[in-house]
Parts: C-alpha cells; structure tokens; sequence
C-alpha cells in the first residue's frame, strides 16, 4: 500500500470519528433534554401563553410619515460656500454630509420642543387630566422616530409610530414644522454671525491700511521716492514695463527711483563699453562702425553709412581701371580713411557726454542704504492691507447677496399623514415568535438544569475528566451479555501481568449494589490465579497489585469525579484502567 493511500485512508477515518462524534453530542443534548422533558415542557408553555395573551391585549401601532428633501432651491446640497464658509452654521458651515444632518435632527436640540408637544397631547387626551407623566422619558420616546435616507438621493423619510392613534398626526405634523423651522434658523444664524464677522474685520483693515498708506506715503515724500500704488512691486517684474492699477504702463516705472537708478547704471556699462569698442579702432570695421552709428542716441551719424559706401563704390571702380598705385584710387582711399577718422572723434565725444549724463542720473538716484527696502516693505504692508480689505467688502456683498437668494427652508414632498391600517404588531408573528422563543428557551432551561444538578450522563465527558483509560463498557441493561467482557478482561489482566495476585475493584459514585456484586461475582470467577477485593476505600485498595475503577454514568458527580482526581494525584502507583457501567439515561 503506498503513502498516499494510506494517507487519504487516515483522513477518512478521522472525518468519519469527528462526525460520529458530532452525532454523539446532538444524542447527548437530546437525552438531557429529555431528562428534564418538564422543565422544558413548563418555560415552553409559559412563553408560548404569554405570547398568545401579548398578541391578544396588546395595542395596535399607528404610523404618521413625511418626506423632506435636504437640497436648497438653488440645487446646493445643505449649504452653500464662501470664503468664509467655517463662521456659521447652515448655509456658510461648508457641505455638511446627509448622515450628520441626520443625526442632528435626532438631537434633543431639535426634537425637545416636539416632545413637550407630544406630552402636552397626551395630557389632553388622556382620560384622568391629572396623570403624572413625568414617567415619560426622551429616551425612550426618540425610539418611536424613525429617519431613513433614500438610496441615491437627498430625501429622507420621517415616521413616527405610537399606539396612540390620536397622538399619531398632531405630533408628525409638529415634527415637519419644527425640521422646516431648523433649516431656516440654521441659515440665519450663520448669515449672521458671518456678516458681524465681516463688520468687524472690515472695520479693523480700514484703519490698518489707512495706516499703513499714509505711512508709505509719508516716508516716500521725505526720500524723494515716488508713491507706489497698490499692486507696484518695483524690481519683481522688468524694469520696462510695470502693472500700475491693472494695467502695464511704462511711463510710470520712469517716476520710480529704483527704475531711474537700474536704467543709468545699465547706460553707463552700455556707453562705457561702446567707448572700448572705439579706443580698440584699429581692429574695428566698418560693419562695426555702422551698427553703432545707428544705435540710440547716434541716429545724427546715419548718413557715414551712405557716404562711406559712395566711396566704396568709387574705390571698386577704380580698382578694375587702374593701377594699385594710381593717385586716384590713393585719394579715395585717403577720403575714405578721414571721413571714418572723423566719424569716430565725433562719435566718442558724443558717447562722453552721454556717459557724462548717464552717472549724472545714477548719482542722484542713489539714496542710503536701507531707505528702498524701507519703503519696500512700507508699500507691500500698504498693499496688502488693501488688498484684504477689498476682500472683506467683496465678501459681505456676496453675503449680502447669498442673504437676498436665501432659499426656503426644506422642502417637503410629501405631506405629514397617517396611515389607515395599523402597522403592527401582527398577531401571527407574535405567536409565531412566542412559540420560537418557548421552544429554545425551554431547551436552554433544560440544559441548565440538568447542568445545575451535576450528575455526569455522558461516558465520553467522564472520559474527558479522568486519566485512566476506558477498558470495557458494561450494558447496565444487558447483564446477560457481561460475560464476554468479563473474561477478555480478566485474560487482559493475568496475560499481561504474570505476577499480579490481587486486583482491587474501586466502585465511584452511586453504583447500586446489585451490580457491584454481579460485577466481582462474575469477574472473579473469570479470574483464575488471582485475588479480587472490592472496595471503596482507597487506603485498602491501593494494597493490591493492581486497581480498577468501576464507574457507571448517571451514577456519578462531576464534584465527586473532582475528588477522584485528587486522590489519584495521591496514589503512588498510579491507577491507569477503569470499567464503565453504561446505562441508558
């Protein structure tokens, strides 16, 4: 047989041991049940007849419903936003989420007014007008509110039930009020503790840019720095083109001192660079020339150009008729070298003056050290202040304006009513539950009280408890059939223990009398070379060779198993067999 089958053979056997034990313990449920059938039996029939009785007396339940939608006319879920969305309640709070609405309109800062209102009804119509209701608690009434949401939608469904039929609409009724009610309060809250907010922020920034402006102002009049408007950031953008109010606008940067002084210091490495250009005139050409006769400033020397090509020409033509040294071509060429000697004396003098000026202007843009960043900083702090404050007015009229479209409060899509039938409770299935209910409580009783007497009914639990091993089980109702036992038994002990003399039978528990002496008669007839003595004493059975236990279930205790166990720890020679005395109970 190979490994495998003999591994899928074990499996087997182990399933089919799990499941006949299986089966085992629902036999032994059954049969404690059936010990205690009267116990079982009385909770069965308590339970069942309270049910019948329930169904018979108790009130029926009334059901009032509406249907509300969470969604403003303006299709913005529960509330709108703004900037300053956190300030208040309802529409500026952001979007609350529907669970937390709902769970809102289930807070007693909502509902207490409709409780009052509910005990007040009842008072009314409550026979004796003197009735002590302060017995009636929010707790326990918030339990008859219903609140569901739709799948998919912004509705929620709002029921209420009460075995009060009267009571059923007035307090739905009030219950749609006061959800509408909420909504709006919730709104006008917000607007305003927003809109005082905003009152207090704008007037506290009107101060503070004023402040600010006549500051920047002030300091740029004492340093001979122009007024920088709000949103001017010299030196963060080219220095060509500047935003003044909106727009770019280059004239303006002219009147800024950082502007003046960046544009003279680049004119004066400009001019000074053109002058190298022209110290260096030996290596310059005259494309050189001609580029720098036309950059700013020196438009008044654009004729060279063309005077100085007239002599190219001049000199090409006499090249292709004469000789090199032909004096007509060493005049051109002469003419040629004065007019550029010439350009380039006028050309300088003209770059001096320009630099002349350049550092003029650099000079008198400069200002000590620290007083630009002063003012820098001033103008930003003006800026921003400003800033906000446009905000903060921008902010109140949009307030203003969401306040102007305030949206009605919740909508209701279905009007507060009552139902015509009774919701509950249904007869039947309070029958069928009591009859449910009666038949697991009374099996549950059953077990707990067979579990409360202690008596052990079950061989394998006794097992469980003890450690000697189970040699036979004995049919308490088939004595007949103990012989066979009995003899494997006694051959078990004398065949496999040559030298024992003596064997001690220990009776546990309530064994009757009858059986414990059937039991040694025919044991020790079956014995042929050795002693038997039965006793329940352990001081006397330990004196034997060998000690067997006698246990018979539904004759034993779990406290007497207990002390079983003790004396066993306390025995030298361990006592490792025990006989069991089946009956079926």
């Amino acid at each position: 047989m190979t490994s495998d089958s003999k591994d899928s053979n074990e499996s087997s056997n182990q399933s089919s041991s799990e499941v006949y034990r299986e089966l085992v313990d629902i036999k032994e449920l059954f049969k404690s049940i059936f010990r205690q059938k009267i116990v079982c039996i009385s909770v069965f029939g308590v339970v069942t007849l309270y049910s019948f009785f329930s169904a018979i007396t108790r009130k029926p339940t009334w059901e009032g419903e509406f249907q509300v939608v969470l969604v403003d006319s303006s299709g913005t879920e529960l509330a709108g936003s703004t900037r300053f969305g956190g300030l208040g309640g309802g529409v500026l709070s952001g979007k609350r989420t529907i669970f937390t609405e709902m769970k809102i309109l289930e807070s007693p800062m909502v509902l207490l007014p409709v409780f009052n209102f509910y005990k007040d009804q009842k008072s009314l119509l409550s026979v004796n007008k003197e009735q002590d209701l302060s017995g009636i608690k929010y707790r326990k009434w918030i339990k008859k509110i219903r609140i569901k949401k739709e799948d998919d939608t912004s509705v929620l469904t709002v029921t209420y039930r009460d075995v009060e039929k009267g009571l059923v609409l007035p307090v739905i009724k009030k219950l749609a009020g006061t959800y509408q009610a909420y909504s709006g309060r919730d709104k006008k809250r917000g607007f305003a503790k927003t809109l005082k907010y905003l009152d207090e922020q704008i007037d506290i920034y009107k101060a503070k840019s004023e402040a600010s402006l006549s500051a920047s102002q002030i300091f740029g009049m004492e340093n001979d720095l122009s007024p920088l408007m709000p949103n001017e950031a010299p030196g963060d953008r080219d220095i060509r083109e500047y935003k003044f109010q909106g727009r770019t606008d280059s004239s303006f940067a002219e009147l800024n001192p950082e502007y003046q002084r960046l544009k003279a210091a680049w004119d004066v490495k400009r001019i000074e660079k053109q002058l190298k250009i022209l110290d260096a005139s030996k290596d310059i050409n005259e494309t050189s020339l001609y580029f720098i006769g036309q950059a700013r400033g020196l438009t008044e020397f654009g004729n060279f150009s063309s005077r100085l090509s007239k002599l190219d020409v001049m000199l090409a033509s006499y090249s292709s008729r004469f000789k090199p040294n032909d004096i007509a071509i060493r005049n051109v060429q002469r003419e040629r070298n004065i007019l550029i000697t010439e350009f380039i004396t006028s050309m300088r003098q003209y770059l001096e003056a320009k630099l002349f000026d350049a550092k003029s202007r650099l000079a008198s843009a400069e200002r000590p050290k620290g007083v630009l960043i002063k003012h820098r900083a001033l103008t930003r702090e003006a800026n921003r202040d400003v800033t906000i404050l446009a905000s903060l007015e921008s902010d109140r009229q949009r307030l203003l304006l969401d306040q102007a479209k305030e949206s009605a409060p919740w909508e209701l899509i279905s009007i507060p009513t009552m139902k015509d039938w009774q919701v509950g409770p249904s007869k039947r299935s309070t029958v069928y539950t009591g009859v449910i209910a009666g038949f697991v409580a009374g099996c549950a009783s059953a077990l707990a009280a067979d579990r409360l007497k202690g008596i052990l009914y079950s061989l394998n639990e006794i097992n469980s408890l003890i450690s000697p091993k189970l040699l036979a089980k004995l049919s308490a109702n088939a004595t007949r059939d103990w012989d066979e036992d009995i003899n494997l038994l006694a051959k078990y002990y004398e065949g496999s223990n040559k030298n024992v003399d003596s064997i001690s039978v220990i009776p546990v528990g309530n064994i009757s009398k009858k059986q414990i002496e059937l039991f040694s008669k025919k044991f020790s007839v079956s014995l042929k070379n050795t002693k038997l003595i039965v006793s329940e004493d352990f001081t006397n059975a330990v004196n034997s060779k060998k000690q067997l236990l006698l246990i018979g279930n539904g004759f034993v205790t779990r406290s007497e198993i207990k002390a079983l166990n003790q004396k066993l720890s306390l025995v030298q020679n361990p006592i490792t067999e025990w006989v069991a005395i089946e009956s079926d109970v």
